[in-house]
């Protein structure tokens, strides 16, 4: 009986554990974001796993990474309400905003070509009212790795560029195996926040498909 009795504690605790681990993590404040679970962490960055999740996207060919979030962002307002107006549909903020970024060939830019992302709250994940423009697209995107580094402040294209050129270095002298064709610029914060900004850069391990 005390043997059941412990293995049940075991359990609820692991179960505790896994939950703890998935659950939405403090810079995500109240708002919905995706769950990952920590793999393993260091001084230089984190590697996460993310589950499935799925999100609002659109793509923008030219202008500034700034410039392209503007654009991105209007089209994601414009077409996104008018789609969930017509199912008489309330859809939340969440976080983060994450953009694809292709970098020129040397490492040292972006190319203008971005694919902005919103994360759709928890409770559409299943049922997404369909965007009224071809320009915004829903995207489920699978489980996935990356590797994570983070930065404070406002963050601009320079920063971006600078914090994955630091990240790529970091894996490079770890010997880690990432896909270096696109890397993930992440924003947490509304324009409006001016203290404790949260910003990103996810690099994505070469057997994920994200």
């Amino acid at each position: 009986m005390n043997s059941i009795y412990i293995l049940s504690l075991l359990a609820v605790g692991f179960l505790y554990c896994v939950e703890a681990q998935q659950s939405k993590p403090s810079f995500c404040r109240r708002y919905d974001c995706p769950l990952f679970t920590t793999v393993s962490s260091n001084s230089d960055y984190e590697h996460r796993s993310y589950q499935p999740s799925k999100w609002v996207s659109t793509r923008v060919l030219g202008g500034t990474h700034r410039e392209a979030g503007s654009t991105s962002f209007a089209s994601y307002l414009h077409t996104s309400v008018a789609g969930m107006k017509k199912v008489n549909m309330k859809m939340d903020m969440t976080v983060p905003v994450i953009a694809k970024v292709i970098p020129t060939a040397d490492g040292e830019g972006m190319n203008a070509d971005y694919t902005y992302s919103f994360f759709i709250p928890f409770e559409h994940q299943e049922n997404t009212p369909a965007p009224s423009s071809d320009d915004v697209f829903l995207e489920e995107m699978p489980a996935f790795e990356a590797y994570v580094r983070d930065f404070g402040g406002w963050a601009y294209e320079s920063d971006y560029i600078s914090n994955a050129r630091l990240l790529k270095a970091d894996l490079d002298r770890d010997n880690v195996d990432y896909d270096d064709s696109f890397y993930y610029t992440v924003g947490y914060d509304s324009p409006f926040r001016w203290f404790f900004r949260r910003n990103e850069v996810w690099i994505v391990k070469r057997t994920s498909t994200a």
